[in-house]
């Protein structure tokens, strides 16, 4: 009896470990699309050394 309860924690954790890194892969990557997409509201920035009256 002792087995089984210890394997049913043990698969218990493997899925939610997996969810859980599932839901982290998609938060990562709907974030670096909206980062990365080509409806920017904000100019390219200059970097400081070309900055006018420096």
């Amino acid at each position: 009896m002792l087995h089984f309860a210890i394997s049913a924690i043990l698969v218990w954790l493997a899925i939610n470990i997996a969810f859980v890194l599932l839901r982290l892969r998609t938060i990562r990557h709907s974030a670096a699309h909206r980062i990365d997409g080509s409806n920017r509201s904000y100019p390219e920035l200059i970097p400081v050394r070309q900055r006018p009256g420096q």
